[in-house]
């Protein structure tokens, strides 16, 4: 939303927000079954894209 409101294009936060989306949908998917590692690593490339989308927006 701040990135939106900034005026960043859209073009730019396509690829960081569905890789967010993916990591979102994967993460619970990873705490079922019990697999810690990948669990963080979604983690990490999820809060990523989200510091990446961020840091268009200033």
């Amino acid at each position: 939303m701040v990135c939106g409101f900034s005026g960043v294009d859209w073009e730019l936060l396509t690829i960081p927000a569905v890789i967010f989306g993916i990591t979102r949908v994967i993460h619970p998917i990873l705490y079922l079954m019990n697999i810690a590692t990948l669990r963080s690593i979604t983690v990490v490339v999820g809060v990523s894209a989200c510091i990446y989308m961020m840091s268009l927006a200033v």
